[in-house]
């Protein structure tokens, strides 16, 4: 179709509801950065029909990812995809190019166009100096974050998870493997020990993928290290609820929103945990700005596992008020 031609309604084709993604893949092959940033802002795709059931969105379209490049160096992100969107294709620029040597317009049902410049551009950013800050006032579906959530790990597509009683176990992830931000060893140790009495799911960085969110489905208390993609995950299958918890833990002064807006948006209570001082904000309050101390990065961060411990208990065992 040429440009002095006038288009009419039957020059164009329907497509079924899409997630469109134009973002660069210098974010999107990173774990946080596709799970906690772009497939969280599915709260948005959940509101755009209040009232509704909407259905998974038909396809991922990645316009500038060719082939691989989307996916993570670790390989999580494909296998995950697989379980929480069974029936999404992810397309990539070869998808986009084809369309356009159509040369036909084409009209999606539904479209969510996700664009981290304009993202960081909200008022918002601000505030949570994140991508997703923008979608924190949107209002959505209880327990929108991501369809995930209820999705059981063992069976891609069932979105099932049993309920907990007053007592549930404490899934552990106390340091990462290999890099920075890493516990000291005593402090490491100190933890393990104190933790003996609690019913602990296992330290998450020695399981499979299938392990650690059938272990997250079970559990009820999540913590890591800062910025640990690995609790990433565990927040995304661990089932909210009036004691579901996030301990994530820093060096002094040290602060950063990643997984805090994560575990907001997932419905669980987040906690900054500086060795034995503990800090957490309710439902409009939050940490004032970030920080990020020489330290951030190290491999000597401090924590009292017996106040951990307190913590953990308090959290599972306090009245519950709704």
């Amino acid at each position: 179709m040429t440009d002095d031609e006038e288009m009419q309604p039957t020059d164009a084709v329907t497509a079924p509801g899409d997630y469109a993604i134009p973002d660069s893949t210098q974010f999107m092959n990173h774990f946080y950065h596709w799970w906690g940033e772009i497939t969280l802002a599915y709260r948005v795709y959940s509101a755009l029909a209040p009232g509704e059931a909407l259905p998974p969105p038909a396809r991922f379209i990645l316009p500038y990812s060719d082939g691989l490049q989307w996916r993570d160096r670790a390989g999580v992100d494909g296998p995950l995809m697989r379980a929480a969107f069974p029936s999404t294709a992810i397309e990539t620029s070869y998808y986009w190019d084809d369309l356009m040597k159509l040369n036909q317009i084409v009209v999606f049902e539904r479209a969510m166009i996700i664009s981290r410049p304009a993202a960081h551009r909200s008022p918002l950013g601000g505030v949570w100096f994140k991508m997703i800050a923008s979608t924190m006032n949107v209002s959505a579906p209880a327990n929108s974050g991501s369809p995930c959530a209820l999705c059981h790990p063992e069976s891609p597509g069932t979105c099932q998870v049993d309920s907990h009683g007053p007592w549930c176990p404490a899934q552990m992830v106390s340091s990462k493997p290999g890099g920075g931000r890493r516990l000291r060893d005593a402090d490491h140790q100190g933890l393990v020990a104190a933790l003996e009495e609690l019913e602990v799911e296992g330290v998450c960085e020695t399981m499979s993928i299938k392990e650690q969110v059938a272990a997250a489905a079970r559990s009820t208390v999540s913590f890591s290290v800062v910025a640990c993609a690995l609790v990433l995950r565990h927040q995304i299958w661990m089932p909210p609820s009036p004691r579901s918890t996030t301990f994530e833990m820093f060096n002094p002064a040290d602060y950063t929103f990643d997984y805090e807006i994560l575990a907001r948006n997932m419905g669980h209570r987040h906690y900054a945990v500086w060795n034995d001082t503990f800090a957490t904000y309710p439902a409009g309050t939050y940490h004032e700005g970030v920080n990020f101390s020489d330290a951030f990065h190290g491999n000597d961060m401090a924590v009292s596992g017996a106040a951990v411990a307190r913590m953990i208990r308090q959290r599972l065992t306090e009245p519950v008020f709704t």
